[in-house]
């Protein structure tokens, strides 16, 4: 099993904006996830995809399941 993670990250003054692309790779195959975020002093903004490039993968050791499709995440954080 290997991963392997690439990221870019920008400062403009105290706001960061990035993103981290995560490659799980697997004897069954490749599994791909994306965060983009963008980080400043009063807010946070993210989005995660999983499944990147939606391709079916298995899993399992006794039961071999099909895992789920593309699927995202948006979250807003606000700091006091």
């Amino acid at each position: 099993m290997n991963i392997a993670l690439l990221s870019f990250l920008t400062s403009t003054g105290k706001s960061f904006l990035g993103f981290v692309v995560t490659i799980l790779r697997t004897p069954s195959g490749q599994e791909k996830w994306c965060t983009f975020f963008y980080d400043s002093p009063k807010i946070r903004l993210g989005l995660r995809v999983d499944n990147l490039t939606d391709e079916n993968y298995y899993a399992g050791y006794y039961f071999v399941a099909k895992q789920n499709p593309r699927g995202y995440a948006f979250n807003i954080s606000w700091k006091m």
